[in-house]
């Protein structure tokens, strides 16, 4: 959808170009999670090596049954198309890592192959390791955050200003989880040593510097390098991801937050948008703002009507007339119109906020990690042709359009339309 010279967004542009493209913002959340995990080595290795602990159990019923006797709890594999769900994968290793290393342990009475034999080995030394602590407690903060505004994101009543606050709210605790480096080193320390007697470690294991070889009359520069392995991890690792995270969603979410400064001046009542990351913007006057708005809706809006509107508009939000000033949001105002009344008065306005209010927030309530597709065409593979398979298909995806019909007037009027004796007057 982003092709701006080939894709389907200059096809659209083609045909109305008064549309304008608005990316899906659970799936620009997801890739910001995919980038910042490719951020390090590190961050790899963690989520890969949680995905071979799902499989390690789940490959056969009685390993997976050691571990819900053990644990109380099931695994979850790492998904692939909602990543912000990642966080089911990581609880159980917060609430139950004891557990899960006694699970392992159990493993070794059973007769497993030797590739088997060696991923236990290779995991319960991962789990007692202290950088296993350390990636736990953090993911499951910044997780966290993200999980409860991709949730946010998939309400069918969201719309495009609750997603940028939404979005100013997870910069604003991504960064500050950054800046909480020493609360969260201290808090898995205290984690390790309630767990010192399963052999959890409380340091990390220092890894061999790699030093670039040096030519003749060369000196080495070993400024760079960190001495201290907490601090190169917090260097390397943690701020990296994070840093990645940050940036992947600012500029991800540039098409939304351009598209709401353009309209935000209807329901603000003071003219000081701000940008994602907090700072104030400088703004055009007004009538700019409605000019631009204007020319963008030509044929919907007049400027100087609008101009009139927004200024008369101004002074009733300052006078609380649609509720408290600093809670209003461009629903609330829709709303507050059309309750008092003066829809006739705010013509232009009212088109304006329809506008944005219609404008979606994210293309579905979810991402499967299954083909719907797949899953009819399993069932009824033997009895199906490709037509009825696709009507089908069309139905289980509106479901909820397909149980509100009446199927006897559908029933009534394909008959019409299919009889073939003719009524003559």
């Amino acid at each position: 959808m982003s092709g701006v010279y080939k894709g389907v967004q200059a096809i659209i542009l083609q045909r109305n170009p008064q549309a304008f493209y608005m990316p899906c913002s659970t799936h620009n959340l997801n890739l910001a999670g995919v980038h910042s995990l490719e951020s390090s080595v590190e961050m790899k290795n963690y989520f890969g090596r949680i995905q071979l602990l799902y499989n390690l159990f789940s490959g056969s019923p009685i390993r997976w049954k050691i571990l819900t006797e053990t644990t109380g709890l099931s695994l979850h594999q790492t998904s692939q198309t909602r990543w912000s769900a990642r966080i089911e994968a990581v609880k159980p290793l917060v609430k139950r890592p004891r557990e899960i290393l006694l699970s392992l342990q159990k493993l070794r009475d059973l007769d497993l192959t030797a590739d088997l034999l060696i991923d236990v080995k290779s995991l319960e030394k991962w789990i007692q390791s202290f950088e296993f602590i350390i990636m736990t407690t953090f993911w499951f903060k910044a997780l966290q955050a993200i999980n409860y505004v991709s949730v946010s994101f998939q309400s069918e009543n969201i719309t495009l200003d609750d997603e940028m606050k939404l979005m100013k709210i997870l910069i604003e605790d991504l960064t500050r989880l950054r800046s909480s480096w020493p609360e969260l080193i201290n808090e898995a320390h205290l984690v390790a040593s309630g767990l010192a007697s399963y052999g959890f470690q409380s340091k990390l294991v220092q890894k061999r510097t790699r030093k670039r070889k040096t030519f003749y009359e060369e000196t080495r520069n070993e400024v760079h390098f960190l001495e201290n392995d907490e601090k190169q991890f917090e260097v390397n690792v943690f701020n990296t991801a994070l840093d990645t995270l940050i940036q992947q969603i600012k500029d991800r979410f540039q098409a939304a937050e351009k598209t709401t400064n353009s309209f935000s001046f209807l329901w603000l009542s003071e003219f000081n948008s701000r940008s994602s990351e907090g700072k104030e913007i400088e703004q055009p006057s007004l009538e700019e703002k409605c000019k631009t708005l204007a020319q963008m809706y030509v044929n919907d809006v007049d400027e100087d009507k609008l101009i009139l509107e927004v200024r008369h508009l101004d002074t009733l939000k300052r006078a609380n007339l649609f509720g408290p000033k600093e809670y209003l949001t461009s629903m609330k105002l829709l709303n507050g119109i059309y309750q008092k009344g003066l829809e006739s008065i705010f013509e232009s306005t009212c088109i304006l906020l329809r506008i944005f209010n219609t404008i979606p927030v994210s293309i579905a309530e979810g991402e499967r990690s299954f083909s719907k597709l797949g899953l009819v065409k399993t069932t009824l593979r033997s009895t199906m042709s490709q037509d009825r398979l696709t009507n089908l298909l069309v139905i289980s995806i509106e479901h909820d359009l397909a149980k509100s019909l009446c199927y006897d007037e559908v029933i009534e009027n394909f008959a019409l339309n299919k009889a073939r004796r003719v009524k003559f007057l």
